[in-house]
């Protein structure tokens, strides 16, 4: 399975945040509220939490790329489309990232 340096990657490709940065840093939590990413759009960064990794990880930066993408989209249609991305990539992700990095070794 790809790691996580590989699911930045594969994110970054399919939905064209190579505009944006991506960021992972150490993001405050407690046994409430869990924090695992957020848009900032000043600075054109997907900030996520360090400890991320795998299926969360990727969740979490499908999500904050369609918060960047789509800024007026509300929580509820994020989050759906959120579900149907991952859905739809996550089994296939060693495919995708593969095929990525091929087409990258060609230029």
């Amino acid at each position: 399975m790809a790691g996580s340096r590989e699911i930045v990657v594969v994110v970054s490709e399919l939905l064209g945040t190579n505009f944006w940065k991506v960021a992972r840093r150490r993001l405050p939590q407690n046994q409430h509220q869990k924090n695992y990413g957020y848009t900032d759009y000043e600075n054109r960064t997907i900030v996520v939490h360090h400890r991320l990794q795998g299926v969360d990880l990727f969740r979490t930066l499908i999500h904050e790329a369609v918060h960047a993408a789509c800024r007026d989209l509300n929580e509820d249609a994020v989050c759906r489309i959120e579900d149907s991305v991952t859905n739809a990539c996550w089994p296939l992700l060693d495919e995708i990232h593969a095929a990525i990095k091929d087409e990258s070794d060609d230029c």
